[in-house]
């Protein structure tokens, strides 16, 4: 299905994120700026299937600061991390949330290894799960109605 370059931003969340952009701008690392954002938007409420799209219903961009599930917390602290501007931000969440920065259901990187794996690639997360004491397991990822099953590689600490 073709991908619908649509954005549902609400204007509070608009303020909210430009707010955060604008009270973290001066925080460097970027790790500091990630520490404040987190801390202003942690304990908002769970929401379940945030997102807007699916193998049969049109992707779009959903961003929200009301609401998150695990996944969508983490890449809007760090969409608006490394954001100046709220059209910064909007493109970051592309950047982060879809494969090749192609909203459309299919390029969304919608398995936790997938998104790390694809993360560490383009240099945005560090990988520390490498060392003599990590093991390496296959997982057959097919959980995803509509997505091919494929193997994915990961690790972790026992």
């Amino acid at each position: 299905m073709p991908a619908q370059q649509a954005v549902s931003i609400k204007p509070d969340d608009a303020a909210l994120v430009q707010k955060l952009i604008k009270e973290s701008a001066g925080m460097e690392p970027v790790s500091k700026r990630i520490e404040y954002i987190s801390g202003r938007l942690i304990g908002r409420r769970y929401v379940r299937h945030p997102l807007i799209g699916s193998a049969t219903e049109f992707e779009i961009l959903v961003t929200r600061t009301d609401g998150f599930d695990c996944v969508t917390f983490v890449e809007t602290v760090l969409a608006i991390a490394h954001a100046h501007s709220q059209d910064q931000f909007v493109k970051n969440l592309i950047a982060i949330r879809y494969r090749d920065g192609i909203v459309d259901w299919k390029n969304r990187l919608h398995y936790a290894t997938d998104w790390a794996a694809y993360h560490f690639n383009r240099g945005l997360l560090d990988d520390v799960t490498f060392g003599p004491d990590s093991l390496v397991r296959d997982k057959t990822l097919n959980l995803v109605k509509g997505l091919d099953s494929h193997t994915a590689e990961y690790r972790y600490f026992p």
